[in-house]
């Protein structure tokens, strides 16, 4: 019973996921696709997951963490 609980918790936890296109991530984070795939080369930004070979995605969460960073660290400044 223990593992059936396990198991539907995760399968909730991926349902909540939401994968973003790369005109999301450049709109949400006010930045062209060259800073987005320079930023992903210089391991300044989030790697998209490739679901299909011309489809790369973006987590959500991941891209609204980076923000976050970004936004907390221009304000410490």
């Amino acid at each position: 019973m223990v593992e059936r609980r396990t198991t539907t918790r995760r399968a909730t936890d991926l349902a909540q996921i939401k994968m973003l296109h790369l005109g999301e991530v450049m709109q949400m984070c006010a930045i062209g696709r060259t800073s987005v795939y320079d930023g992903v080369n210089r391991g300044d930004f989030p790697s998209p997951v490739q679901l299909l070979t011309r489809a790369p995605r973006w987590v959500n969460h991941d891209i609204q963490r980076w923000l976050a960073l970004h936004i907390s660290a221009s304000r410490r400044d």
